[in-house]
C-alpha cells in the first residue's frame, strides 16, 4: 500500500499509465526501504516542474491511438483538394496541447475543444454530469468546481529514449519506449558452461511526438530548460533515472528527403528553412502547413509529412516513426522572384511573387503566414540577399 504522505500531481491518467505508474512508485518505495530503515516517503512526491504550450504531431500506432490524428484534406497549390481518383487526399494537422513536466513523467494534456475528435469530446452538460475521459476541462468551469486534467498519456522521464532536434531548429521529436510490463516474457539462456539462466525479455511501446516550434532561439531554450531540469532531478533524487537527455538531429534525413523531392534537379546550398503556412486571398480555406526552402538556386514550397502520422502519404516500411516526408507543391529559381514584402498589418504575413518563366503561365503569388514576425523578417531577409 502506497503511503499517504506521497503526493501526485491531480491529473487523471489512463488505466495503462497509472499500472505503469503504481510498479514504478512500489520500485521506489522498496529501493528506498533497503537503503533506510526509517525511510522518509515523502521524498519520492512528484513534483511539477514546468509547463509548455505546444503544437504536437503524434507518429506511430502508440502515439497516434493516444492522440489521435488531426486529419485534414490535402489543398494544392492554389486551395484546391488534391484527390486521387475519387478519394480526397488527407493530411495531418497539429493538435494544441499542454505538457506538463513533472520530476517523474511528460504528461500530454488537451488545451482546447479541437485538441480531442469529436467522439471523445466533453458534451455541453450540467456540472452535475460525470466527465467522460478523455476529456477537456469545460470553458465554464471554476476553480471551486475542482476539475482534474485529463491526460492523454503519461510517460515516465527514465523512458525517454532521446529528443530529436529538427532541420534548422523547428521542431522537436520525442522518443519514447515504454516497456510491456503486463507482457513480460521469461526465456532460457544457456552460458559457455552449459549453465542455465533465466532472462526476463519485455517487449516495448515506441511513442513519437512531433513539436512544432518554429522558431529557433525558442527552440535552443526549450533544450537548455530540459537540461537543467534534468540536472536539478538528478540532484535531489536517490536514484538517477539518467545523467542527460540524448539528443541527435535529422539533417541527413532531410537533405535526402528533399533529394528525392526535387529529383533530378540537384538541392545546392540550404539557405533558409522554415515551417510556416500557406493562406488564399479568398474561399473560406484554412491555411495549410507548408515548408519553405530556399536554396542558392531555387525556393520551394512543400508539404512536409512524418512517418506514422496517419496519412497514406507517409508510409514508409522500416523507417522510423517521425522521418520527414517532402513533396514540391510549387518552386521558382531565384531570377524569377519578382516581389517579397510584407503582406498586410499582420507582421507574420508575406507576399512572395514568382514571375512566369513564359507568357502561356501566370506568375505565382505566395500567401505566406509565418508563426511569428521573427521568421517572415528572416525570410525576407534571406531572400533579398
Amino acid at each position: 500500500e502506497v503511503a499517504p504522505c506521497i503526493k501526485m500531481p491531480r491529473i487523471k491518467i489512463s488505466d495503462f499509465d497509472l499500472e505503469l505508474a503504481t510498479l514504478e512508485l512500489q520500485e521506489k518505495i522498496e529501493s528506498l526501504e533497503r537503503v533506510d530503515s526509517f525511510p522518509n516517503y515523502s521524498v519520492l512526491s512528484e513534483k511539477i516542474m514546468d509547463v509548455f504550450r505546444f503544437d504536437v504531431i503524434p507518429c506511430g500506432r502508440p502515439a497516434t491511438s493516444c492522440l489521435a490524428p488531426n486529419r485534414r484534406p490535402l489543398r494544392g497549390f492554389h486551395g484546391d483538394i488534391v484527390t486521387t481518383g475519387i478519394k480526397d487526399v488527407n493530411m495531418t494537422e497539429c493538435r494544441q496541447i499542454v505538457l506538463c513536466m513533472s520530476d517523474s513523467a511528460i504528461y500530454i494534456v488537451p488545451d482546447s475543444k479541437s485538441s480531442l475528435p469529436k467522439s471523445s469530446l466533453l458534451p455541453q452538460l450540467g456540472k452535475s454530469k460525470i466527465r467522460k475521459y478523455p476529456s477537456r476541462i469545460p470553458h465554464d468551469a471554476t476553480f471551486n468546481d475542482a476539475y482534474w486534467p485529463h491526460a492523454i498519456a503519461r510517460h515516465p522521464m527514465e523512458f525517454l529514449e532521446r529528443i530529436t532536434i529538427g532541420f534548422g531548429f523547428q521542431r522537436l521529436i520525442l522518443h519514447f519506449s515504454i516497456p510491456d510490463k503486463a507482457n513480460e516474457k521469461s526465456e532460457s539462456v544457456y552460458g559457455g558452461q552449459g549453465d542455465c539462466m533465466s532472462v526476463v525479455t519485455t517487449s516495448s511501446y515506441e511513442f513519437s511526438y512531433i513539436v512544432l516550434i518554429c522558431n529557433k532561439l525558442r527552440t535552443m531554450s526549450i533544450i537548455q530548460k530540459l537540461q537543467s531540469y534534468v540536472k536539478e532531478i538528478n540532484s535531489t533524487k536517490l536514484e538517477k533515472d539518467r545523467e542527460s537527455i540524448t539528443f541527435d538531429n535529422d539533417d541527413k534525413v532531410v537533405l535526402d528527403a528533399l533529394g528525392t523531392a526535387v529529383a533530378p534537379a540537384s538541392v545546392g546550398a540550404i539557405l533558409h528553412y522554415q515551417i510556416l503556412r500557406q493562406r488564399w486571398k479568398h474561399g473560406e480555406r484554412d491555411a495549410v502547413r507548408r515548408v519553405c526552402v530556399l536554396t542558392d538556386t531555387h525556393i520551394y514550397l512543400l508539404n512536409e509529412n512524418y512517418v506514422g502520422d496517419g496519412t497514406t502519404r507517409a508510409k514508409k516500411r522500416g523507417t522510423p516513426p517521425g522521418n520527414v516526408v517532402l513533396e514540391v507543391v510549387d518552386s521558382g529559381t531565384l531570377d524569377l522572384i519578382s516581389e517579397i514584402k510584407a503582406a498586410d498589418e499582420d507582421p507574420r504575413s508575406i507576399t512572395l511573387v514568382i514571375k512566369a518563366p513564359s507568357r502561356l503561365k501566370r506568375a505565382h503569388r505566395w500567401r505566406l503566414l509565418c508563426y511569428d514576425g521573427e521568421g517572415a523578417e528572416r525570410l525576407i531577409d534571406d531572400v533579398r540577399k
